[in-house]
């Protein structure tokens, strides 16, 4: 049996299984958005490359090297749109422009790790009766000061925009739409984008990060 070498199980690993690599983290191209994979599902994915014939001629040293090899290869490393000066948002019918207001619909070379779950409207199409009703019925004083904080936190949270530097507490009574806006959002974001940590957790991080 003919034993393979290091420079071919590189060679093959890049070609078929679409790695990019973000500041020596490893993603995967999957419908068109790159999701974050560790380096032992990688090491897995390079050995079911090969019959298990020939796995059982490849060393761990060897996958070791295969993959600091992909970490440092020029042709992998990928330009997250998170790096950029002007944020944008990928929608399903294009990247938003965050800044200027507009929509591009061609193939953009920028890279993106999710996709919000929404087709962008021009404002002269937009209708929203749904939104403004249920504005109307939640926030029977300061409707159009609340209406406008409130669409200026989704719109924040959306995009890249870090300056704020901020986090958002819903607060209210029982049935006062709280767990509507969240259940709106949990739809809006990709899945994998979405968590449910304690409070206690939070602090505790935040606290952790500042000592």
């Amino acid at each position: 049996m003919k034993k393979i070498n290091r420079s071919e199980i590189f060679f093959n690993a890049k070609k078929t299984l679409k790695i990019g690599v973000s500041q020596g983290t490893f993603y995967q191209k999957n419908s068109g958005n790159w999701r974050k994979i560790s380096e032992p599902e990688l090491t897995l994915q390079i050995r079911k490359l090969f019959t298990a014939e020939i796995r059982g001629e490849i060393s761990t040293a060897a996958t070791k090297e295969v993959v600091e090899l992909l970490r440092q290869d020029p042709d992998l490393q990928l330009n997250f749109v998170d790096a950029m000066e002007t944020p944008m948002i990928k929608t399903l019918n294009g990247i938003f422009d965050a800044s200027a207001g507009t929509l591009q619909t061609e193939t953009s070379e920028m890279e993106f790790s999710y996709c919000m779950r929404f087709r962008y409207v021009e404002p002269e199409g937009r209708e929203l009766k749904t939104f403004d009703a249920f504005c109307q019925s939640v926030f029977p004083e300061y409707l159009d000061e609340k209406r406008n904080l409130l669409l200026q936190i989704f719109g924040y949270i959306m995009s890249d925009f870090r300056c704020a530097k901020a986090g958002f507490f819903l607060i209210g009574e029982s049935n006062s739409g709280k767990s509507v806006l969240l259940d709106f959002l949990k739809n809006v974001f990709p899945e994998r984008s979405v968590t449910a940590i304690p409070l206690y957790r939070l602090i505790l991080h935040v606290w952790l990060n500042q000592s």
